[in-house]
């Protein structure tokens, strides 16, 4: 595992590509905190009806998050049946208008597929190998075979929800980006950062949470599916925030190694986190520390492919839907450049619009408009 050091100069290194370094993405990030305060506001007061939290403490946001996801879960896990899935995803390619990855996808109750069965894959082909394993928790994996032409995507999939869909369609997410690169040069076929590949990936993963998707797909009513959304959104705004909240404070330890982390914490968490507290302890270090344990990315990669997912998710919708062949078009235009181009020239030239923070501060002040 990368230690707290390596990932960060490794990303630091990364920034220098950006359009403006480092300064511009942190300029980018606040920008969004500032415009995201009044929809926050809102989001404690119901955190705090809801659980009966007036006061966060700083122990409070991994227990929020919990209580969200079940709540979710929950509640709309009878609309999320495992068995239609499949179905489902091929309903989905074929409305973005992915049709030959609707027809090449193969699904097999196995972990392993036989020699016989190998021999069977065609140009194109994706292939899910689900475990079924109820002893495991959940999870999905993309294997990158795109130079010979498929796609392999491995899961352990076993409960109705949205949230074992979100995990199918992100991986199927990454094999269509690569699948349709159409990089002349091989060097540069993947020549893209990290979180550019899971903003995108987590594009088609968040069809499941499309008002529209929802209604022709799922059979969903209007108002339960906007529901939804508005749980989920809620679920990422916090996500968002706390995100935001560890990319400042890696910033400043890392630019002043003498500085008390326990009082940049404390500062950085009343201002994204926690405003209503005043923080008397401040277990900052600890909880970074342990943060390290599970996330292999720095804060700030995290929080710009959440910013780069909601641009792309604003940009591709129309009428209020992405899930359309037009969609699908534009989707297919960003993946095929691969990482022949930086991703920002990428994201300017499918969409006419330089990337800024302004649509994921859109998507989340949004909250406001739809609270029922």
């Amino acid at each position: 595992m990368l230690g707290e050091k390596d990932r960060y100069i490794d990303f630091l290194e990364e920034m220098r590509k950006y359009p403006g370094g480092w300064d511009a993405v942190f300029s980018i990030l606040d920008s969004w905190t500032n415009s995201t305060d009044v929809a926050y506001q809102p989001l404690l007061d119901e955190i705090a009806e809801t659980w009966g939290i007036e006061n966060y403490a700083p122990w409070d946001v991994a227990y929020v998050r919990y209580e969200f996801q079940t709540r979710i879960n929950d509640e709309y896990a009878d609309a999320f049946g495992i068995g239609e899935m499949h179905e489902r995803l091929r309903a989905t390619l074929k409305g973005l208008g992915f049709s030959e990855a609707e027809r090449a996808i193969r699904c097999f109750s196995k972990p392993h597929l036989s020699q016989e069965e190998l021999g069977s894959l065609v140009h194109g082909t994706i292939t899910v190998r689900d475990h079924g394993n109820r002893q495991l928790r959940q999870f999905g994996k993309y294997n990158d075979a795109s130079l010979m032409g498929l796609a392999d995507i491995e899961t352990n999939l076993h409960e109705d929800g949205v949230g074992t869909y979100r995990i199918l369609f992100h991986e199927v997410g990454h094999a269509l980006h690569h699948l349709n690169i159409r990089s002349k040069y091989h060097m540069l076929r993947t020549a893209f950062p990290k979180y550019f590949s899971e903003a995108v990936a987590q594009v088609v993963e968040f069809l499941v949470i499309d008002v529209a998707w929802l209604g022709e797909v799922c059979g969903m009513r209007p108002e339960s599916a906007a529901r939804l959304r508005r749980l989920v959104v809620s679920l990422e705004l916090q996500k968002m925030r706390e995100n935001t909240m560890w990319a400042f404070y890696e910033n400043e330890i890392h630019a002043n190694q003498s500085v008390a982390r326990r009082d940049v914490w404390r500062r950085l968490a009343r201002r994204f986190l926690y405003p209503r507290t005043d923080l008397e302890s401040a277990p900052g270090e600890r909880e970074y520390e342990e943060r390290l344990m599970y996330f292999p990315y720095s804060a700030l990669q995290i929080a710009l492919t959440i910013l780069i997912r909601e641009h792309l998710r604003r940009a591709l919708s129309q009428d209020g839907t992405m899930f359309t062949t037009r969609a699908g078009e534009m989707l297919k235009e960003i993946f095929s450049f691969g990482g022949s181009e930086h991703w920002t020239t990428v994201v300017e030239k499918v969409t006419g619009e330089p990337f800024s923070g302004e649509s994921a501060a859109n998507t989340f002040n949004s909250l406001l408009e739809s609270k029922s």
